[in-house]
């Protein structure tokens, strides 16, 4: 993990729960470690151990990237040839490294596309 910014997965395990959560908006790993140590993590003082799982940028989520396999879940972005950092790779053809599924996924549109586009065309 460096200090690109991306948008975080959390996860966390407790005695009794496992807690997942995605953060909103780009952050570097250790602005996110943080954040998620304050606010998720230990809101109350007590550490639980957890991990960061980088998705993608702000950007790429705003315009459909494809990062996770929809079988099994597994973050498919940099090992099948999805544009990790620069551009958006909305449609993909790929055999998933961990199901081994041939998986075509097409992401037409997002609700954040959506409302930009609609925005557009009140201007």
């Amino acid at each position: 993990m460096g200090d690109t910014s991306k948008i975080y997965r959390i996860l966390a395990q407790t005695e009794g729960a496992t807690i997942t959560t995605d953060t909103s908006k780009n952050m570097t790993a250790s602005d996110e470690k943080v954040v998620a140590q304050k606010d998720i993590i230990a809101p109350k003082g007590k550490y639980q151990p957890f991990v960061l799982i980088p998705i993608c940028t702000e950007f790429q989520w705003k315009y459909g990237q494809i990062n996770f396999c929809p079988r099994c879940g597994k973050n498919i972005c940099e090992s099948v040839g999805g544009d990790y950092l620069e551009g958006v790779t909305d449609r993909l053809d790929f055999d998933c490294p961990e199901c081994e599924a041939n998986v075509f996924v097409h992401i037409i549109s997002t609700p954040e596309e959506t409302n930009d586009i609609d925005i557009e065309e009140e201007n």
